[in-house]
């Protein structure tokens, strides 16, 4: 059964994202995000959906949801200079 969960970045901490059923995000917590959790999407998922969202699997967003109502997740983008042979 898919389910609609709604995605937002913290203000002041652009790594940082949560995930709930909450339309408005006012479950997310405040003592991980010092600023305020804003809107970015609305997406339709499913526990046996594949594909992955901030690098998890969608079983694991709405299992936690289901547990404590929300999922944080921290995104991180590590960017390394390589060499390249000419």
């Amino acid at each position: 059964m898919k389910r609609t969960v709604h995605i937002f970045n913290c203000s002041t901490d652009n790594s940082l994202y949560g995930m709930t059923l909450d339309k408005t995000g006012a479950n997310l917590p405040n003592e991980y995000c010092r600023g305020k959790w804003v809107y970015i999407d609305t997406i339709s998922i499913a526990t046996s959906d594949p594909r992955l969202i901030s690098g998890v699997l969608p079983k694991d967003v709405l299992e936690a949801i289901d547990e404590v109502g929300y999922y944080l997740t921290q995104v991180q983008i590590k960017v390394s200079e390589q060499i390249l042979p000419r």
